[in-house]
Formats: C-alpha cells, structure tokens, sequence
C-alpha cells in the first residue's frame, strides 16, 4: 500500500509503488502536506518501484508547490526513479537533493 508519512526530523516519506494506478492518491495526499508545510521535504527512500508516472508526479508536486511560493526538495531517491528523471531531462528541473542514500535499490 502506498502511503506517505512524517519521519522524527519531519520530512515526508513516500513508501511503496509510484505508478498509474497509485499516483492520483499519492498525489492528493502531497498536495494536502505541501500546502500545510512551509518547506516541505519528500524522501523516497522506500518506493518500491515506479513506472513513468513517478516522475510526473515529482513535476506535478513541484509545479504546485511553486503556485503557493513554496519551496520543495525530493531526497533519497532510488536508482529506477533517478535515471527516468535523467533520462527525461527533468532531473535537472526539479529540486532532488543526491546525497550518498540517492542511489540505493
């Protein structure tokens, strides 16, 4: 099940599959956090796996989150998801923070 809850330093950990079938919701429930947070951070440390519309769903995110002047972050991002973003040119557009847990599954 695909969920996304507060860790103990406050960030937003996305679990679980990012695909068409589960990003709607993910994506509802972001919007929800982004408007609710002022500098939201969204690690996805333990998504799963993810199709094209991972990566839709981090534009969507950042896209909204730029509506409201907020300022977002992805971190932890697994292998899979990062070389559709590279691939796709969009890791260069969006706010994803490589750190040495970046690259992990």
């Amino acid at each position: 099940m695909n969920e996304i809850e507060a860790n103990s330093n406050g960030d937003f950990v996305i679990s679980g599959e990012l695909s068409f079938t589960t990003t709607s919701h993910i994506y509802r429930q972001g919007c929800h956090l982004i408007k609710a947070t002022d500098s939201p951070v969204f690690d996805l440390k333990r998504v799963t796996s993810s199709d094209n519309s991972g990566p839709a769903l981090l534009a969507a995110w950042t896209r909204f989150a730029k509506t409201l002047s907020k300022t977002l972050c992805f971190v932890n991002l697994p292998r899979q998801l990062l070389a559709m973003l590279k691939l796709t040119n969009l890791q260069q557009l969006l706010p994803i923070v490589i750190n040495s847990e970046s690259e992990h599954g």
